[in-house]
């Protein structure tokens, strides 16, 4: 083993009634925007989510191969 730790492709917040999800790399914004419903709202650069949808997209992300972490 390396020790390498990989950095997250994208990172959650919870903010109460919804979730940021901030892409943190190329590959992490480009499966948003295939994945993604395109009537999606944004807030900075971060993806505002849903509490209802974020177990459902977080799944989607991983079983892709992204990694994701929480803020």
């Amino acid at each position: 083993m390396s020790g390498k730790t990989r950095r997250p492709d994208a990172i959650w917040s919870n903010e109460g009634s919804i979730w940021l999800c901030d892409p943190r790399t190329k590959k992490a914004l480009t499966w948003i925007e295939k994945n993604v419903s395109g009537e999606a709202q944004w807030f900075a650069k971060r993806l505002v989510v849903e509490w209802r949808y974020v177990d459902a997209i977080v799944e989607g992300m991983v079983g892709d191969g992204l990694t994701v972490g929480k803020d």
